[in-house]
């Protein structure tokens, strides 16, 4: 057993909106929802315990955190903080699919940027409660 504390967890980060966490704990809440929406890929919407729409656009914006937390990394963990998202995005990506119409946008109601819109923004989800609603509401 390792007793060496978590560098990740020694780092503390402001979050875009407000308050502070630590590297580790901003890692651990992406991990909870990309495991939450992809546990959930094979529901529907009838279910109400299940997340939906703005429950994704709350996880793009939580993807968004992991981003500006990364930025803020001191170079000796950064690598680290990169380590343990890949294998998040990775999941993250498994159960997604490319955004070719634009509909995570219109359900968000934000507009593509022509830059800074980071690759999550750009994916929806292929099957699933978050992904009938988008369509549902998003879909010309």
């Amino acid at each position: 057993m390792n007793d060496e504390p978590d560098p990740l967890a020694q780092v503390t980060v402001r979050l875009p909106y407000g308050g502070s966490m630590t590297l580790a704990d901003v890692v651990n809440a992406w991990a909870r929802r990309v495991a939450r929406l992809r546990a959930e890929e094979h529901s529907s919407l009838d279910d109400p315990a299940t997340w939906g729409g703005h429950d994704y656009i709350g996880t793009l914006h939580w993807r968004s955190h992991v981003a500006a937390a990364i930025d803020q990394a001191p170079a000796e963990v950064r690598g680290l903080m990169l380590e343990r998202v890949a294998p998040v995005d990775e999941a993250f990506l498994s159960f997604t699919e490319p955004d070719s119409r634009g509909l995570v946008g219109r359900f968000a109601n934000e507009q593509r940027p022509d830059s800074g819109w980071w690759w999550w923004w750009q994916r929806l989800p292929k099957s699933g409660p978050a992904r009938e609603e988008i369509d549902q509401v998003a879909s010309p």
